[in-house]
């Protein structure tokens, strides 16, 4: 049996994005879902999760509804596209942004406690196989952040191909996360 979750984010269940330079603004529902499942094939101690559309509109991010702790083992992809706001081509893509500012800006990160050294590129870690370390203490949800310096035009409107091209034919960003949860 599978759980799905929704998410808002914002004011009311949205948040404002600038349309033009006169003051204009829409509002934009926050379309992130989380859905989990066990991992079947004979696993008795796993599940399944993916993250559609994923929270860009902040520095960080908790996701409750993913919870890890020490032993865990991990093994992550992540993928697509993100509106970073401003003018021209915005979207960008969410592990290796490219265009300028890239360098620094427009990039997913994660935490793992005993695993990264406090948020970390998604694009270090993607397509591995990560142990919580046995020392790490207690229990945590998954933490995702994106780097920019203007959170409040970010998000999953007004789709266009990025700079260079880069979020042609490619869909919103995502994460499927494998957690094998360790036993005592």
């Amino acid at each position: 049996m599978s759980k799905k979750f929704y998410g808002n984010v914002g004011l009311a269940a949205g948040l404002l994005i600038p349309l033009t330079v006169t003051g204009s603004f829409r509002i934009a529902q926050a379309a992130m879902t989380v859905e989990c499942s066990p991992l079947g094939n004979g696993v008795k101690y796993g599940e399944t999760c993916q993250i559609h559309e994923p929270i860009v509109t902040q520095k960080t991010s908790d996701y409750p509804q993913i919870v890890l702790k020490a032993g865990d083992q991990i093994y992550f992809t992540a993928h697509g596209c993100v509106q970073t706001g401003g003018s021209g081509k915005t979207w960008k893509l969410w592990l290796n942004p490219q265009g300028p500012n890239s360098g620094s800006l427009y990039h997913g990160t994660i935490n793992i406690p005993g695993v990264t050294n406090g948020f970390e590129s998604l694009e270090k870690y993607n397509a591995k196989y990560l142990t919580i370390p046995r020392n790490v203490a207690g229990q945590f949800p998954l933490q995702l952040g994106y780097q920019d310096d203007n959170y409040g035009d970010n998000g999953y409107w007004g789709h266009d191909d990025g700079t260079g091209n880069q979020c042609k034919n490619v869909e919103n960003a995502w994460l499927d996360i494998q957690i094998n949860h360790a036993q005592k």
